[in-house]
C-alpha cells in the first residue's frame, strides 16, 4: 500500500506543478458531501439512538479528481475511501489514470461476476455495450475496495484509420487486468466494436459446500480471457460475451451471452441469453467459480421483453408504454448433493409520461418454480406477487414524486407482506431543498410484525466554485 500511496503523491505533485502553470482555470469546485442517520430503537437497549454518517470532499479540476470519504458508525470512524483521477490530453490522444480504494465496472466487473442480473425492468430504454477497464473514483455511498491502480489510453478516429484504446489494472493483491478494443465504422448507419480482455485474480476456497462435496481447492492465482464484440443498425444491435478461465479443476469453465434488440416502428423486442456450456464437466456444487471467488450457481437463463410505444402529442412529449419481460434460470442449489432448479419470472408494467407528470404500474410474479426438487426449505425460491406504483409531478415551483410497492408471498405459511410507501419533494425555483418520507411495514398472520418510519432533509448548494450536499435523515424502527 505503501507504494501505491507514493505514486498517488508523486503524480498529483507533477501534474499539478505542470498543469497549474498552462491553465489559469485549473481549478472548477470544491464539493462537500454529508450524509446522517439517527436510528430510533424503540425496543429496551444499551444504545437508544445509532448514529451512522458518511462525510466527504471532492475537488474538481480541469483535467483531475480528488476525493476522499469516510463513515462515523458505532462511535468510530471506518471505511475511508480515496481517489485521484487525472485526465490528459483531451485533445490529441485522450488518457486518464486513477489511483485509490475505486470500483471495478465495464469488462473487469464481467469477469468478476459473469452472471447476468435476476432483475427484470419491462420499459427499459438501455441497450449499452461498455467495455475496457472501468474503474470507478468513490462516492459517498460506495463500497470499499482495495487500492488499485488504472490507466486507459485512447487513439482516435482523427489520428488512424481504426480508432482503439488500451487499458490497465493492477490492485495491492496483485491482481491484474489488461484491455484493448476498437470500434470500426462499416457505414453511415452501421458500426462494430470489439473487445479483448486478459486478467489475473486470485480465487479462494471459501464455502463450506466444496469441502462436504469433495471438491475443495487451494486458493491461488488464475488466469481469465474475455472476449467481446457488438455490431449496431438502425433495427438490429446485438452484444456478445464469450469468456474462459482457468479452473482448480481439471476443466477451464467457458460462458457466453448474447443480448439482442431489435426494433420496427413501435415496437421493440429485447431478447437475451447466457449459458455455462462446460457445466457438466465441472463439479456440480461449482460450475464456475468467477474473479470474485463467488461460486456462479447461474448456469442458464433466458430472457425476453417484448415493448410497445405509442406517441401520443408531441407538444408536451406524451408517451405511452408497454412491456413484458420474463426471464427462464436455470440454478444449482447451495447443497452438496447440489440439485438443479428451473425458476421463472415474469413482469409487466405501463406507463405514462409527459412534461409535467409521469405515471408507472408493475406486476411481478416471481419465483415460479418450473421443475426441480429443491433439497430443503433454504434452498426453495420463495414465490411471491408483487404490485408497484410510481408517480411524479413537475412544475416550475415544485417536484414531487411518490412509490408505493406490495409484496405478497404466496406460498407462506404465516401469509406475509411488506409494503413499502416513499414520497419525495423539492420545492421552489432554486430547489436547493429536498424532502422525503419512508413507511415500511411486514404482516404476518395479518397482523403487523415488523415497521420503519423514516424522513429525511436534504439541502444543495451550488457556485461557480463551491458545491454542497448535506443530508439528514431520522428512522423509527419496529413501529
Amino acid at each position: 500500500m505503501k507504494h501505491f500511496l507514493l505514486v498517488f503523491i508523486f503524480l498529483f505533485s507533477f501534474f499539478w506543478s505542470r498543469l497549474s502553470a498552462q491553465n489559469q482555470d485549473f481549478f472548477n469546485y470544491i464539493e462537500l458531501k454529508s450524509a446522517t442517520n439517527f436510528d430510533f430503537q424503540k425496543e429496551k437497549s444499551d444504545e437508544q439512538i445509532k448514529v451512522e454518517s458518511s462525510n466527504g470532499v471532492k475537488l474538481s479540476f480541469s483535467h483531475a479528481d480528488l476525493r476522499f470519504y469516510d463513515k462515523f458508525k458505532d462511535g468510530d470512524f471506518e471505511d475511508p475511501r480515496f481517489g485521484f483521477g487525472l485526465f490528459l490530453f483531451d485533445k490529441s490522444f485522450p488518457t486518464s489514470i486513477k489511483v485509490g480504494t475505486n470500483t471495478c465496472s465495464k469488462s473487469v466487473s464481467k469477469i468478476k461476476n459473469p452472471v447476468p442480473s435476476s432483475s427484470a425492468n419491462p420499459l427499459t430504454n438501455a441497450f449499452a455495450f461498455s467495455t475496457g477497464i472501468g474503474v470507478s473514483l468513490p462516492t459517498l455511498n460506495s463500497s470499499t475496495d482495495v487500492l488499485s491502480v488504472a490507466t486507459n489510453f485512447t487513439v482516435p478516429k482523427e489520428k488512424s484509420f481504426m480508432p482503439f484504446s488500451i487499458g490497465f489494472f493492477v490492485d495491492e493483491e496483485k491482481s491484474f487486468a489488461a484491455n484493448i478494443k476498437t470500434k470500426y465504422d462499416i457505414s453511415r448507419f452501421k458500426s462494430a466494436q470489439f473487445s479483448f480482455s486478459l486478467a489475473r485474480f486470485f480465487i479462494e476456497n471459501n464455502t463450506s459446500v466444496l469441502k462436504k462435496s469433495n471438491a475443495q481447492f487451494k486458493g491461488d492465482f488464475f488466469l481469465t480471457g474475455l472476449f467481446e464484440s457488438s455490431f449496431r443498425s438502425p433495427f438490429l444491435k446485438t452484444n456478445l460475451y464469450l469468456g474462459m478461465q482457468e479452473s482448480p479443476y481439471e476443466t477451464n469453465p467457458i460462458w457466453l451471452k448474447i443480448d439482442t434488440r431489435t426494433s420496427f416502428r413501435n415496437f421493440l423486442l429485447d431478447f437475451s441469453y447466457f449459458s455455462i456450456p462446460t457445466k457438466d464437466s465441472s463439479p456440480k456444487t461449482a460450475p464456475l467459480i468467477s474473479a470474485n471467488s463467488r461460486i456462479q450457481r447461474i448456469t442458464q437463463q433466458f430472457d425476453i421483453n417484448p415493448q410497445i410505444v405509442l406517441f401520443l402529442n408531441e407538444k408536451n412529449n406524451s408517451t405511452l408504454r408497454f412491456g413484458v419481460h420474463g426471464t427462464d434460470t436455470r440454478k444449482i442449489t447451495s447443497t452438496k448433493n447440489a440439485e438443479e432448479l428451473e425458476i421463472a419470472k415474469i413482469r409487466s408494467a405501463v406507463s405514462f409520461e409527459n412534461k409535467t407528470f409521469d405515471f408507472r404500474y408493475d406486476f411481478t410474479n416471481a419465483n415460479i418454480l418450473i421443475s426441480g426438487t429443491p433439497p430443503n426449505k433454504s434452498n426453495t425460491p420463495e414465490r411471491y406477487i408483487e404490485h408497484s406504483i410510481k408517480s411524479g409531478m413537475k412544475t416550475e415551483k415544485m417536484s414531487i414524486s411518490a412509490n408505493s410497492n406490495l409484496k405478497i408471498y404466496t406460498e407462506s405459511k404465516d401469509k406475509k407482506k411488506t409494503f413499502y410507501t416513499s414520497i419525495s419533494m423539492i420545492p421552489g425555483k432554486s430547489k436547493q431543498f429536498s424532502f422525503n418520507g419512508k413507511v415500511s411495514l411486514t404482516f404476518k398472520d395479518f397482523e403487523k410484525s415488523d415497521g420503519e418510519l423514516q424522513i429525511g432533509l436534504s439541502h444543495n448548494l451550488k457556485t461557480k466554485k463551491i458545491r454542497t450536499n448535506i443530508k439528514c435523515s431520522a428512522g423509527i424502527c419496529s413501529l
